[in-house]
Parts: structure tokens; sequence; C-alpha cells
């Protein structure tokens, strides 16, 4: 069986599309008040015409939202739980959403990137090749290379024509680059280096109406059944 308690959730992303709200260029600094009047701890980072982006910045949130005439985007990076997001993005999503007078959503979107540690790219193969999605018979690949880079799998599950999954499955050997002045510290304990990436993101298929988005429920569905995918192709 494979553990997904050992799984490091990276980052957790929330985004709806919608037809173009020409409400956003009169109404953003609407937007922006009722924000920061419910939630203190928010500030705005950057404003244009194509753009407008929102940041919270402390130890229990550090979360991000962009919201345009098309989309609003949230996410958080190393989240220790869905409360903070959840709860967040179902206030900001109905203050945005009234004030682009936007009712139907085109699609949502809900990714989880997570992250797991491996000692090489031997045992991401051997994790990828645990899904069944995953086979390179080994007298084929000797006459087309001696050694397997970037090995990875990615498809795209559909259920009941109303909504689909995006597996992405891969290894990934990188390193953190962070310059900060002294005697600022920087806390990168939890950062993988060498690692099996497993990215899943959640879609509708069809128009959803608005006032039927429960996020903070629908982050605890999301997150509960993607766990239980990855147990499954993994196990």
């Amino acid at each position: 069986m494979f553990d997904t308690s050992k799984l490091l959730l990276e980052q957790m992303i929330f985004e709806v599309r919608f037809e173009h709200a020409f409400f956003y260029w009169d109404n953003s600094g609407k937007i922006f008040t009722e924000i920061l009047k419910g939630w203190p701890t928010a500030t705005v980072e950057t404003v244009s015409t194509q753009e407008a982006k929102v940041i919270i910045k402390n130890k229990e949130e550090d979360l991000i939202l962009t919201f345009s005439p098309q989309h609003i985007n949230i996410n958080q990076s190393y989240p220790g739980g869905i409360k903070s997001m959840g709860e967040f993005t179902d206030y900001a999503l109905s203050v945005i959403a009234r004030h682009l007078n936007v009712n139907i959503f085109s699609r949502i979107g809900n990714r989880f990137i997570y992250m797991y540690k491996v000692d090489d790219v031997d045992a991401s193969i051997a994790l990828l090749q645990k899904t069944g999605f995953f086979s390179i018979p080994e007298d084929k690949f000797k006459k087309i290379g001696t050694s397997l880079k970037n090995p990875a799998v990615k498809f795209t599950a559909e259920k009941d024509n109303d909504v689909g999954y995006t597996f992405n499955m891969a290894h990934v050997s990188r390193k953190l680059e962070i310059k900060v002045p002294k005697p600022i510290t920087y806390d990168a304990s939890a950062f993988i280096t060498n690692g099996f990436l497993v990215d899943i993101d959640f879609h509708t298929l069809k128009p959803v109406e608005g006032g039927n988005v429960r996020v903070h429920e629908l982050l605890k569905k999301n997150k509960k059944d993607i766990e239980y995918f990855i147990g499954e192709l993994l196990g």
C-alpha cells in the first residue's frame, strides 16, 4: 500500500473562469475596499487593466488572489490544511462575482500539487510503473537510448460528462536558489530536491451557477477524493 500521509502538499489552487466581465474596470476599487474590510491581513499588490493581485502574507495563510475580466484565481503554497483557503475563497469569490456581475462560471478548477520524496529517478520509475500507465520494454528502449530521463505520465479522466481530472505524475530533480539579505533567514526544510510529482487538476465540464459554489466544501471533497485516487494508482 502507498502511504499517502507521506505526500507533501506543495500547492493548492482554485480557479473559476467566465465570459468577459466588463465591470472589472468600473468596480475593481469596490472589490478591493470590500475585501480589505473583511480581510484586514490582505494587501493590494498590483492593479492593471488586465489583472489585479491581492496577497495575504502571514504564518497561517500565505494566499495569493488574482482576478481579471475572465477569471478568479486563488493559490496557496505549502498549506497546512484547507481551512484558511476555503474560508477566504468563499468570501472573496462572492465579493468579486457580485461586483463583476458574474452569475455563471464556464469552468471551475481545483488543483492539488503534491511531492513525494524519493532517492533517485529509479524510485520514481517504479512508482510510475505501479500505475499501469507507464511501461517501456527494456529491449525496445535499448534501440533508442541508454538512460531514461524525465519519466512522466499525463492523462485526463472524465466522469459522467460532468467533471474531469487531469493527472500529471513525473520525476522532479531541482535546486532551491533564494538569496536573502543578512540577517534574514529562510526556512527551506520542507523543500524536496528529488521527488515524485503528483499534480492533479479537478475541473468541471459544464457551466456552473455561481450561487451554487461552496468552495470550502469542494476543497474538502476534492482533497479526499484525490488522495484516494493517488492511493489506488500507486498502491
